[in-house]
């Protein structure tokens, strides 16, 4: 089935409307035909299935099958808190950290960052981040903040932190274990030669749990996929169940 985006305003009780880019993809790039299933989402909550009733020379309409909103999201939003790191790099993991189910990006400034914040292509990584959530059938689409310093992390966050760190002894299902009860989590990872020392010692004084990801010195973006996934996986509906209960 094939996945759309359409504003909160396309949407009735009954149908939905796509115009524009997405008209244009669907009709043109993926031949849609009237009778057909397809997906769609405004990306903050909101995903049905519809059936696609008319298209004419500028839109389509689609009558809704069945409400799917939320379907596939996890149970606990996650914050992704990545250093800006080598441009393809960065955005090959917020890619992936999309299809897995993050709900919000923060990029950090840290002392060992090798990009410059100024430089960051929100409009370029925004329209990477589109297409990973409607390709992976997202109902929300990740928001993604400006970067903001390491140090001001905590100012910016609710909820449980856990960072990636080479010295830490406890997994993931641990480390959650001590956030448990938390309405978001969010995931911290550090940039090409890690956090500097001072940088560590705040983040776990300030209350951030240390998470090892294995015993290998993983590439920052492989850190942020693999962290992410891992949390993900904690995060089918039986995971609370299983970690707390």
């Amino acid at each position: 089935m094939q996945n759309f985006y359409a504003p909160t305003d396309a949407f009735t009780d009954s149908a939905v409307i796509l115009t524009g880019d997405d008209y244009f993809h669907a009709t043109r790039s993926c031949r849609v035909r009237p009778g057909e299933v397809i997906a769609v989402t405004d990306g903050l909550g909101k995903r049905v299935e519809a059936r696609i009733t008319a298209i004419d020379a500028q839109s389509l309409t689609a009558e809704t099958v069945q409400d799917i909103s939320g379907a596939g999201e996890l149970d606990t939003p996650l914050t992704l808190a990545l250093a800006l790191i080598k441009p393809s790099n960065f955005e090959l993991a917020l890619e992936k950290c999309t299809e897995l189910g993050i709900r919000r990006i923060i990029p950090l400034v840290t002392m060992h960052t090798n990009q410059q914040p100024e430089k960051m292509k929100r409009e370029r990584i925004e329209k990477i981040l589109l297409a990973a959530a409607k390709q992976s059938g997202r109902s929300y689409f990740p928001v993604l903040e400006d970067p903001l310093p390491l140090l001001d992390l905590f100012d910016h966050c609710e909820g449980g932190i856990v960072v990636a760190a080479k010295q830490a002894e406890q997994d993931m299902e641990k480390a959650l274990k001590t956030v448990s009860g938390k309405d978001n989590i969010t995931i911290v990872i550090g940039p090409e030669g890690d956090f500097s020392q001072e940088e560590y010692d705040v983040l776990i004084t300030a209350g951030a749990s240390p998470v090892t990801l294995g015993g290998l010195t993983l590439r920052s973006e492989t850190a942020a996929i693999t962290a992410v996934s891992l949390c993900a996986s904690c995060g089918s509906k039986s995971w609370k169940e299983r970690l707390f209960g």
